[in-house]
C-alpha cells in the first residue's frame, strides 16, 4: 500500500503585494522619469479607495516594479 500525503501550512494573509511591468516608448524601452499612480478600490465602480495611493516615478531599461 501506497500512501501520499500534502501538508499545506496555513499563514496569515498580509494586505502587501508586489505589481511588476514593462514600459515603452514608441517602439523603444523607457528608461527615464514618468509618473504613476496606483490606488486599489473594493468595486468595480463607485468603490471605496483602500490604503493610500502609492506613487512611482523612475522606469529603468523598460521595468518598473511597485510594492
Amino acid at each position: 500500500m501506497i500512501v501520499l500525503s500534502t501538508v499545506f501550512a496555513g499563514s496569515a494573509q498580509t494586505t502587501e503585494f508586489n505589481y511588476q511591468g514593462s514600459l515603452k516608448y514608441g517602439a523603444n524601452a523607457a528608461n527615464r522619469n514618468y509618473e504613476f499612480e496606483f490606488a486599489l478600490f473594493d468595486a468595480v465602480s463607485d468603490g471605496t479607495q483602500l490604503g493610500a495611493t502609492q506613487t512611482r516615478n523612475n522606469v529603468r531599461y523598460m521595468l518598473f516594479k511597485q510594492r
